[in-house]
């Protein structure tokens, strides 16, 4: 004979799932309450209704907290590292303005020291040029009356080389020294 062993099996898991424990209330003779699963010795009994008890397993809730606590800690991580990237973009920003205000500060001093390099340079080249103009001017200058040496009808030179027109207020002596008159006099 062959025993079948999933007919009684099936029967246990059906009963065993509406199986419900009772609670009895037991008021005794001094007037105190007492809860117990068997029924009251003396006393009045009453059962309590209980409802099924919880067979939910909380370590599905467990690792819902678990999970809640990393995403909570990786969001945290995330901030800081976003705060970081802030302030080193902040930083990246101040030092590249620093830079450029440096940089404009250099600039205006090359320019401030051209122009003034430009200015002495001018300066140089206006004094050389005064410089060469009192040269000549002393060169060409004639320390006095020079003596003539020759002359033709419409001027002489002096001994330098020098040419005087007859047009101009220059006169000569017979012995060829240079006059000039001045507001109606004669200087030689």
């Amino acid at each position: 004979m062959r025993f079948n062993i999933a007919a009684p099996l099936l029967a246990l898991v059906c009963l065993g799932g509406t199986a419900q424990a009772q609670i009895i209330k037991c008021i005794k003779p001094d007037g105190s309450m007492e809860l117990s699963d068997r029924p009251c010795a003396k006393g009045k009994n009453s059962v309590v209704p209980v409802g099924p008890t919880n067979v939910v397993d909380g370590s599905h809730y467990r690792r819902l907290a678990v999970e809640q606590r990393i995403r909570a800690q990786e969001q945290e991580a995330r901030d800081r590292a976003y705060a970081a990237e802030a302030a080193y973009q902040r930083q990246q920003a101040a030092e590249a303005a620093e830079a450029k205000a440096d940089q404009e500060l250099r600039q205006k001093l090359l320019e401030a020291h051209a122009k003034a390099q430009a200015g002495a340079r001018r300066a140089e080249r206006q004094e050389e040029a005064a410089q060469a103009a009192a040269q000549a001017a002393a060169a060409t200058a004639i320390s006095g009356p020079q003596r003539v040496t020759r002359c033709s009808a419409h001027g002489c030179r002096d001994a330098t080389g020098r040419y005087y027109d007859h047009a101009n207020s220059n006169r000569y002596w017979s012995n060829g020294q240079v006059c000039r008159e001045r507001n109606g006099r004669m200087y030689c």
